[in-house]
């Protein structure tokens, strides 16, 4: 919290309860291992032995 305190030059009889980031998002590129689909998962899991 001093950390922050610090950064933002905010006064000790000040608490901070929270921060909300304020800005533009980066582009939302999908990623590349969307393509190959969701894997099913009686592929990936176990029960009770392999």
């Amino acid at each position: 919290m001093n950390l922050i305190r610090s950064a933002l030059n905010i006064p000790e009889h000040f608490t901070p309860v929270g921060i909300m980031p304020v800005g533009y998002p980066l582009l939302d590129i999908p990623s590349p291992s969307l393509k190959r689909g969701a894997v099913k998962p009686e592929d990936f899991t176990r029960w009770n032995g392999w």
